[in-house]
């Protein structure tokens, strides 16, 4: 009686498989015991998988269980045929397809996320300009397309002066990003939101959103800074008109650590404020390190400053400082010297200073400090 095989379970014909995987077989010995030495061949077709594969014997009734690893095609697709082979040489049995495919990689593409963002419900006054910054990751296999933006989305009504658009950097795979928004918060009290979304016009999967919110309380800043005092139209009025506090900058000492260094050759500016004195521009500051600033202020108005004015942080980031209480009675024609100490932030920010009155009226310039 001859020698047989069934094959139970394996690849069908048509079914393809990739390269690396294992490819399995069940085959039934459904005649005589098939003897020691009794191997699985490769009968035709290029060689997909191992050519001679050692059977163990099986008697009538049992059932052998082979594997074997799919090799890479040299096309992009081939088949192959096997069988089993007697120690004579003879083949027996019904024929095991293999058909290999490759596997097409997936195109380089990448990608855009958000790994830092500004915290939800940042605080802001009238008329204060406000920095956020986002650190967006490319976690993809490829650059940043060169067409990527950053597009506005939207914004709260009456939140104007929105950078529209915003280019972005072609960031390679592994690499991170800054962006960075200026933004004058309105002149009213709400909350005031805004959404930029990353885009790209060559590819419409790449992206993510940016989003912040502020909250801007009832504080009048900006009616402290655009204020003009009453003008007298009679010669009554201007006698009746009542004194006000005010005060000058006289001079200005940094304590700094040591590679700090301290510039004053870049004008300050802010919108909407007429006197503004700059307390300069303090780089190469390692952030969390303590630094000072040593404030002389004259008071060149008609009237004594009470003796519980304040210096206070009325814009900006105050790094933690808690700012000045006046030790007693300024007279008109005195000078009082203030120390500030500051701790140094750990981005590039500014810090907005200004004298106020003990019923809270601000009188002065503001006193602008850097830190880059």
């Amino acid at each position: 009686m001859a020698l047989s095989c069934r094959v139970l379970e394996g690849p069908k014909e048509g079914e393809a498989c990739s390269p690396g995987s294992l490819v399995q077989w069940v085959l039934l010995n459904d005649g005589p015991a098939w003897p020691h030495g009794t191997t699985l061949r490769l009968v035709g077709g290029p060689v997909l998988a191992s050519p001679i594969v050692a059977v163990p014997e099986a008697a009538r009734g049992q059932t052998v269980v082979l594997e074997l690893e799919a090799l890479e095609p040299e096309g992009a697709e081939a088949e192959s045929y096997h069988t089993l082979v007697s120690p004579q040489g003879e083949p027996f049995g019904e024929i095991l397809f293999l058909k290999v495919k490759k596997v097409e990689a997936a195109p380089a593409v990448p990608t855009c996320a958000v790994i830092a963002a500004p915290a939800e419900g940042l605080t802001g006054l009238q008329g204060e300009l406000k920095e956020v910054e986002w650190t967006l990751a490319n976690f993809g296999a490829a650059p940043w397309p060169a067409d990527a933006v950053a597009q506005l989305i939207y914004n709260s009504p009456g939140f104007a002066h929105l950078p529209g658009q915003i280019e972005l950097p072609k960031v390679a795979p592994g690499m991170t990003a800054q962006l960075g928004v200026t933004a004058l918060m309105p002149e009213m009290p709400g909350c005031w939101k805004a959404m930029w979304a990353v885009t790209s016009a060559s590819m419409p999967d790449f992206g993510d959103i940016l989003y912040v919110d502020f909250t801007v309380d009832d504080f009048p800043f900006m009616e402290w800074m655009l204020e003009e005092s009453p003008q007298a139209e009679t010669i009554s009025e201007a006698s009746e008109t009542e004194e006000k506090l005010s005060a000058a900058f006289a001079a200005c000492k940094h304590l700094v650590p040591d590679g700090a260094e301290v510039d004053f050759q870049a004008a300050p500016s802010c919108p909407g404020i007429e006197q503004l004195e700059s307390l300069g521009n303090i780089s190469n500051v390692v952030p969390g390190t303590l630094f000072s600033v040593e404030l002389m202020l004259a008071n060149d108005g008609s009237c004594a400053w009470p003796a519980d004015s304040k210096l206070v942080c009325c814009f900006g980031d105050a790094m933690s400082c808690e700012g000045q209480t006046m030790p007693c009675e300024v007279a008109p024609g005195s000078a009082v010297a203030l120390r500030l100490d500051f701790t140094a932030a750990e981005a590039p920010t500014y810090s907005g200073w200004v004298m106020i009155s003990n019923d809270g009226e601000p009188f002065g310039p503001v006193f602008l400090l850097k830190m880059e």
